[in-house]
């Protein structure tokens, strides 16, 4: 009768423990695990959004780069595709120099944008039938930027009809922002050496222009980082022409 009684009650305190276990295996967690989750949950959370932006700031910077290197190129360019058909052919004798047309090719050693100016055969006519041909004047220059220190505009000026004064008129347009500086250089047959100025109203080059041209270019990014840019162009028609 005690051996039932044992066996009775040794069940029944094995199913109580077993009753416990379970009750105790589907209760809730405790007040420092969940703590201690929502803790590396925020974690988790604080990396991963470093990380994205990172990976933002990292793509908005490949972004600006490759804009400012594609913007680079396409005005260099055109630079040299323009510089390519620069021609000069001095003064046409009997004709009043006052009104005659002038073509010419004036490089100057301005800090820090240099200026050129020079007579091509570049132009692209766009409207029907205007009085216009293939001649122009071109000039590149810089103006001081008044919202930001440091760095300049670039402009190009055209003019489309060939007269007397090609230093003035034509219209102007802004190529690039932020620059550092524009630096040209001339190759001097006669010197053999590279020169800062050339102009075809000076003795010494009123026989030609420049068979090659350099041109150094530096831009500055918004956090400030300067990227040079440097070509150099041939110039065909180097020869004075003769009419």
């Amino acid at each position: 009768m005690r051996s039932s009684q044992t066996n009775t009650r040794s069940t029944a305190n094995r199913q109580t423990t077993f009753t416990s276990s379970r009750f105790r295996s589907q209760a809730g967690m405790s007040l420092l695990e969940i703590l201690i989750a929502a803790f590396l949950l925020s974690m988790i959370g604080i990396v991963m959004a470093d990380s994205v932006g990172r990976v933002n700031r990292t793509k908005e910077l490949l972004v600006e780069v490759n804009d400012i290197h594609h913007a680079a190129r396409v005005v260099l360019d055109r630079m040299c595709r323009e510089l390519t058909m620069a021609f000069y052919t001095g003064r046409i004798n009997g004709l009043d120099q006052s009104r005659a047309p002038k073509t010419i090719f004036k490089g100057e050693d301005e800090t820090p944008i240099s200026k050129l100016t020079f007579s091509s055969f570049s132009h692209i006519r766009i409207v029907r039938n205007a009085r216009e041909s293939d001649q122009n004047i071109v000039s590149y220059y810089g103006k001081s930027n008044a919202k930001k220190r440091g760095v300049y505009r670039l402009f190009r000026r055209e003019k489309t009809v060939i007269d007397a004064e090609p230093d003035k008129g034509g219209v102007s347009q802004m190529l690039l922002d932020n620059v550092v500086s524009l630096r040209i250089r001339y190759w001097d047959r006669q010197k053999t050496d590279w020169v800062r100025e050339w102009d075809t109203e000076r003795i010494e080059n009123a026989l030609a222009i420049p068979p090659l041209v350099e041109i150094k270019l530096v831009l500055q990014d918004e956090g400030g980082k300067k990227m040079t840019f440097l070509t150099r162009t041939k110039i065909f028609m180097s020869e004075r022409l003769t009419r």
